[in-house]
This record gives C-alpha cells, sequence and structure tokens, in this order.
C-alpha cells in the first residue's frame, strides 16, 4: 500500500511540473506575442507616418475604386510595355473566375491600347498607370519612380513601394496577397485554402518555398550570388543550407505587408545591412544591386529572425499550400528531373488538366508554369488548362 501511495504522489508532482512548466511556457509564448504586436504596429505608426502615400500616386478614374474594408485584396504590378488583353485575363480572369470578388489593385505603364483598358475596367480591376525612368542593360537594368521620389534600382524592388503605400489604404482587418504578374493564374479562391493553418492573428505573414532539393540556396548559383552580393560570405554562410523562399507571392495582414515591404526596401541602404558606414552611402550596392536582388533580401529578412521580430511567419513547402511556385522543376541544373505529370503537378487531359498539390487537391495559385509551355503545357494555356476555359482563347 505505501509503495502504491509512493507511485501516486509521484506521478501527481510530474503532473503539477509538466502543468507548472506548460502555463511557464504559455505565459511565455504571450508575452513574446505581445512584444511583436507592439513593435510592429510601432514600426507601422513610422512608415504611415514617413512614408504615407505620396500625393501624386493616384488611381485611374476610370477604374475601380478602393473597397479599404475589404476582407481580402490582392496587389500586382503588370508594368510591361506590351501588356495585351491576354495577360489581363489570365491573372485576373482567372481570379474572378476562380470565385475572388475583392480588390485586384494593379500597376500598369500609362501607355496601353484601349483593348487592355477596356478588359482591365472589365474585370474591375483598381488601375494605377505609373511612369518610370529606366536604363541600363540585364542584369543592370534600372527603374526609378522619379516622380514618387524613388531611387534607381532593379524593377522587381521597386513594387515594394507600391505594395506599402496601397496597402496603407485598408483597414487593420484586410489580408493581403502581393504577386507576381506575368506568370500567375488562379484555379481556386487564394484565402480560402488551408485557411485555419495561416489565418490572423495567429499568423501574420505567410511565404512560399520552392522544389526541394533543387532549390536550396547553397546548390543555386543565382540565389547564392543575390546574398552574397548583398551580405557578404558570411551572410551567405549563415542561411545558405535553406530552401529557397519565393519572393515573387506572399500573403500578409494589412500591418504585416507594411512591416515586411518596409524592411524590404530598408534593406537597400547598406548601412542597414552591415550595421556600418554612412547613412546614404552607395558603398557594397554596386555588387547588391542586381535584378533578382529582391529575392536575396526576401531570404534573408526571414531565415535570419528579422522578420519573427515584428511578425509571425508560416512558411509552406512548395505545393502544400495555397500557392504551388513550379519554376525549380525546370531546368538542366535540376537534381530531379522528371516531367509535372510524372510528380502528379498535372492531371486531367486538355483543355481540362489542372495543376495540384502533392495531397492530390488543387493548387489555387499556381506560379511558374510558363517554364513549361515547351514541354508539359505544350500548345499552350489555354490549349491544355481547365482553369483558362472560357477565359483565356
Amino acid at each position: 500500500m505505501n509503495n502504491i501511495l509512493f507511485v501516486v504522489v509521484f506521478l501527481m508532482t510530474i503532473i503539477e511540473c509538466c502543468m507548472g512548466q506548460n502555463a511557464s511556457v504559455g505565459a511565455w509564448m504571450e508575452r513574446k506575442s505581445i512584444t511583436k504586436a507592439k513593435k510592429l504596429q510601432s514600426l507601422v505608426e513610422r512608415v504611415e507616418r514617413e512614408h504615407g502615400i505620396p500625393a501624386n500616386l493616384t488611381r485611374e478614374s476610370w477604374s475601380a475604386p478602393h473597397r479599404p474594408n475589404s476582407r481580402f485584396a490582392i496587389f500586382t504590378v503588370g508594368m510591361q510595355h506590351n501588356l495585351r488583353p491576354r495577360e489581363v485575363k489570365m491573372f485576373l480572369g482567372t481570379a474572378r473566375k476562380a470565385g475572388f470578388d475583392d480588390d485586384i489593385v494593379v500597376a500598369v505603364y500609362p501607355e496601353m491600347d484601349q483593348d487592355t483598358k477596356n478588359e482591365l475596367k472589365l474585370k474591375n480591376a483598381v488601375v494605377y498607370a505609373v511612369s518610370a525612368a529606366c536604363g541600363g542593360q540585364s542584369p543592370k537594368f534600372f527603374c526609378s519612380f522619379t516622380h514618387l521620389g524613388t531611387n534607381s534600382m532593379p524593377v522587381a524592388m521597386l513594387r515594394f513601394y507600391l505594395y506599402q503605400w496601397w496597402a496603407q489604404l485598408y483597414s487593420s482587418n484586410t489580408v493581403i496577397m502581393v504577386a507576381d504578374f506575368r506568370d500567375v493564374f488562379f484555379q481556386m479562391h487564394p484565402f480560402y485554402y488551408k485557411y485555419p493553418e495561416w489565418r490572423p492573428p495567429a499568423v501574420q505573414l505567410t511565404v512560399f518555398q520552392e522544389f526541394h532539393p533543387n532549390k536550396v540556396i547553397s546548390r543555386c548559383g543565382h540565389n547564392r550570388r543575390w546574398i552574397r552580393n548583398c551580405y557578404g560570405e558570411e551572410g551567405l554562410a549563415k542561411i545558405e543550407t535553406n530552401t529557397v523562399i519565393c519572393s515573387g507571392i506572399t500573403i500578409g495582414t494589412r500591418d504585416a505587408l507594411i512591416g515586411y515591404t518596409n524592411l524590404m526596401t530598408r534593406q537597400l541602404n547598406p548601412r542597414v545591412r552591415y550595421k556600418s558606414g554612412p547613412p546614404d552611402s552607395d558603398a557594397n550596392n554596386e555588387k547588391c544591386f542586381f535584378e533578382g536582388m529582391d529575392q536575396g533580401l526576401h531570404n534573408w529578412l526571414v531565415y535570419t529572425g528579422l522578420l519573427d521580430m515584428y511578425m509571425n511567419v508560416k512558411i509552406y513547402q512548395q505545393g502544400e499550400g495555397p500557392v504551388n511556385t513550379l519554376g525549380a522543376f525546370f531546368g538542366k541544373n535540376a537534381l530531379l528531373k522528371r516531367s509535372l505529370r510524372d510528380w502528379g503537378m498535372i492531371k486531367g487531359e486538355a483543355p481540362q488538366a489542372y495543376i495540384y498539390n502533392w495531397n492530390g487537391e488543387k493548387s489555387p495559385v499556381v506560379h511558374q508554369l510558363d517554364r513549361f509551355l515547351e514541354s508539359d503545357i505544350k500548345g499552350g494555356y489555354a490549349a491544355v488548362l481547365g482553369a483558362m476555359q472560357g477565359v483565356v482563347g
């Protein structure tokens, strides 16, 4: 009897100890969340105070108005001189077909033909016609929004200023996707898939990896160079074993997007990157400023924990979340070489084929499928994909 009593007391002591530890962990996590929220709020307030929307950044009068209290919104930059209705249909048309009826905000060059303008109006887009002064040659082709006060930089970096300004037009309850334009289309509503896994307030920012093991930073010449050129060999060594996170599509709350885009643009300052040097020095930027650099900065912010200081970040592996980025399956340097059909990424026969996640469910958002126009989707999007039927002719 005494032995039984001893065991019971011992077990109760262990249970009480574990409960106490769990309570301590829970209290610590709550304090950490409160600290993050305060830091993010402070950052957002500073951005709104110091980097408000330029007075001359105005929506086209013929386009749809902003709906600031929208539950969701999508931001994209379609600034290409040959923009045509087909590209508008592929992005906006498939999003509308998939049931997304909230704001889609898009930047375009002022010079576009009437058919493209009509298509944007038909898709109820919020449109900004933005001029850019550009020069140089790839990979040093840089642009600036001189009338909006930006410096000259790779055009992919400029979009983060637009995202930051646009986000300030929405309520703190709005969840926003920022996305590439040319190589993105939709098969399902982009915000409903696995929403309990990444919904605010538990998660404020959601990012999407490329295919492992094909796209690890240390094994990808481009990503390795972008990080090394901006953060040096020591910086590269800190994060090079991680899977590449694509900077083309990110989802976040309104405040998280403001904070994230501000942290991205602040990385353009070498004093911020290296914690030394005069504030406006161009030292170390000659190497860093390179087409594609935004992805290097994006991976640095995630993997060094800089974003985690302000917000909770959810990282989805390729083909597991609402965005399926396929580009890493392509190329002669891919470690694992099989067709998308062999991988199960494409199923069905033309013209009703769809792109799928690893679990066999349709991918809501498809990114970088254009790499496979001469192989898996030979014949073109409209000839093969069900998402394009009735949208892209």
